[in-house]
């Protein structure tokens, strides 16, 4: 099977996965009372989780930003948030955030950047969105067993849990590995990742920017646990933010799993799951994550504009 073909195989898998997602879902829940919710949004609810995702997008912007100047790439604020914007637009269109990422390395590399340096940037800011999410998944995997004894979903977060850690494991000391197995060392896609670990290794171990640039992860994902919390509380069933602490994070864990086209239908069965632990019905927890989908899609909308006119920029270096 060609690459194409297998692109193309992947393609309509992550489709038909969503779609079978969403159709067991649909047949489940009363789809009515979830429209009748989704109509009893008011504009403040609207406006006040729609600047939160716009701070979001400024909080990755500058988080990327730090991350570009470890990497000994100079370009100005204004045009990494214009990278950002487009890039998480495409994040929302295409099945899998790496297509959003593959966009941040064409325009970075279409302003002169080298390849090398270009992969390692974008790489270092996907992993460190990862990492910022793995604290939560770790410390409230003990608290999420107050919620259910449930094997099934335990053993899910776990391996969600397991699976992160693992490849950022792998990222940050493949070449460790690659050099033990010496065989490994004859491929060329692997010395390319075992050259990738040390420069991760780096920036995060030996760069004044890293504690900063973590923290700013972390900040990412609280702003996201906030925006499902003003939503439940407007649906009329409000979440501890504790209880959120816990709940909320391994929904977008699962959402980021590349099984699916975008997340949409992993991310509504898990919130649909994890929500109930707290309560939540499951018509206001789909409620909420259409929201939360309607939402990021409509934040992301200055980057299509920014994509129709956007042009090959030599700023960066």
């Amino acid at each position: 099977m060609n690459r194409s073909a297998r692109h193309r195989l992947i393609f309509f898998g992550r489709l038909v996965i969503s779609g079978a997602l969403i159709a067991l879902i649909a047949v489940r829940l009363d789809l009515e009372a979830m429209k009748n919710q989704l109509r009893s949004v008011g504009g403040i609810t609207v406006l006040s989780t729609g600047m939160l995702l716009v701070l979001q997008m400024l909080v990755l912007a500058y988080r990327w930003q730090r991350i570009l100047g470890a990497s000994e790439i100079t370009t100005p604020f204004l045009n990494t948030l214009r990278i950002i914007l487009i890039g998480s637009f495409f994040n929302q269109c295409l099945p899998t955030s790496l297509g959003g990422d593959g966009v941040r390395a064409f325009l970075l590399r279409s302003a002169g950047v080298p390849l090398e340096r270009t992969v390692n940037a974008v790489l270092v800011d996907r992993l460190s969105g990862l990492a910022g999410l793995l604290p939560f998944l770790i410390l409230g995997a003990p608290f999420l067993l107050a919620w259910t004894h449930d094997p099934a979903l335990l053993l899910a977060d776990l391996a969600i849990t397991s699976l992160f850690s693992a490849v950022l494991a792998g990222y940050f000391f493949g070449d460790r590995l690659i050099a033990r197995i010496r065989p490994l060392a004859e491929f060329a896609p692997l010395r390319a990742v075992a050259a990738a670990s040390v420069y991760a290794r780096e920036i995060a171990c030996h760069s004044p920017q890293a504690i900063g640039t973590a923290g700013l992860a972390v900040i990412v994902h609280l702003i996201s646990i906030m925006v499902v919390v003003i939503l439940a509380e407007a649906f009329g069933a409000p979440i501890p933010p504790g209880a959120a602490l816990v709940l909320v994070p391994p929904i977008f864990a699962a959402a980021l799993l590349p099984i699916s086209y975008g997340g949409w239908g992993a991310r509504e069965l898990a919130m649909i799951v994890s929500l109930g632990l707290a309560g939540v019905p499951p018509t206001t927890a789909l409620a909420i994550s259409i929201m939360v989908g309607f939402l990021g899609l409509i934040s992301t909308m200055p980057g299509a504009l920014l994509w129709l006119r956007a042009e090959p920029r030599r700023s960066a270096a």
